[in-house]
């Protein structure tokens, strides 16, 4: 019984969490300009809150070690702590700025790059990736997540500035009910 309450708490503990990260993207933020897609808060909150739990069981493991010896959990700990450094890097790395003619973006490394809206051959919807994926004819790939905030304003812009060909039915539709303030969900 007791490890059954334990899987409810964590169940309606990853809910909430995961409640509070869809309204955080949906929440215009203060000092917010318009047609620029960022990370909400929450999302670099979640990424460091994640990145201490781990540390400290690294530390409390190593403190008071269990039967599988002194040096094996903590490590394993420290290596799990690794995981939301990608997600930190993204909140401060990458953006996107809606412009008239395309879209300019920033990149983990390198300098920002422009994709223009007349060089889009396809965009299409990653459920599993929880992303829509511009490709254009110069080799660009742009990976747009649905966890930025600004989408809507994202979606309206691509139906009207891409060709119509370029997208495909259930990419088309997912964009329209993100144009109309209802993105894709974020987990699951």
């Amino acid at each position: 019984m007791r490890q059954v309450l334990g899987h409810i708490i964590w169940v309606i503990l990853m809910a909430l969490i995961m409640g509070w990260l869809a309204r955080s993207r949906l929440a215009p933020h203060p000092g917010q300009t318009p047609g620029v897609l960022r990370y909400p808060r929450s999302f670099f909150v979640v990424s460091w809150v994640c990145f201490g739990f781990f540390v400290a069981a690294a530390m409390l493991s190593s403190i008071f070690p269990g039967k599988a010896g002194p040096a094996i959990v903590p490590l394993i700990f420290l290596g799990f702590s690794l995981i939301p450094i990608p997600a930190i890097a993204e909140f401060h790395r990458v953006w996107f700025r809606l412009e008239a003619d395309g879209m300019s973006y920033g990149r983990w490394f390198g300098n920002p790059r422009v994709l223009h809206w007349s060089h889009v051959t396809e965009v299409r919807y990653s459920e599993s990736l929880k992303e829509f994926r511009i490709e254009a004819g110069d080799a660009a790939k742009v990976r747009v997540s649905v966890m930025l905030s600004g989408l809507p304003e994202f979606a309206e812009t691509v139906l009207r500035e891409v060709p119509e060909f370029c997208i495909d039915r259930e990419t088309r539709r997912v964009l329209g009910r993100t144009a109309r303030g209802h993105p894709p969900a974020i987990w699951m």
